[in-house]
């Protein structure tokens, strides 16, 4: 945990602490207020790259099942049932880790929102307030 160098709030430690232009940890409010933006999204572009090669590995897994039960022929069986099988795997383990990782993105966005939300209610500390002014 962190202390607010401006406010004294406590921080967790992670994607909610920033840095001031001195170095000195600062929250969400006080980064804002000293004209910074919000960094954005840790990973995001790179994670959502990531989430799109899962699916397209998902779809050549289960192409690649159905064509090796093509090339097995008529009397290999067992080969086709694999082919499918090892294909259907892939396939099922691909779009469970595009599942993952889109559901770790969503997290991290609501996160944002929240922590949002919170620095527009409780503003200054003054009462009737908010960060952007007059709450009525």
């Amino acid at each position: 945990m962190a202390v607010c160098e401006r406010c004294g709030a406590t921080i967790p430690s992670g994607p909610f602490t920033y840095e001031g232009d001195d170095g000195s940890a600062l929250c969400l409010r006080c980064f804002r207020r000293s004209g910074g933006e919000a960094p954005p999204a840790r990973g995001g572009i790179l994670a959502q790259l990531a989430v799109l090669a899962l699916r397209v590995c998902a779809v050549a897994g289960l192409a690649g099942g159905v064509a090796a039960s093509r090339l097995a022929g008529e009397g290999n069986v067992l080969f086709a049932a694999v082919g499918v099988a090892a294909g259907a795997g892939l396939c099922l383990g691909c779009l469970a880790l595009s599942e993952l990782l889109r559901l770790a993105l969503s997290t991290e966005a609501s996160l944002r929102n929240i922590a949002r939300l919170l620095d527009r209610i409780e503003g200054d500390g003054r009462r009737g307030e908010d960060a952007d002014g007059d709450l009525e």
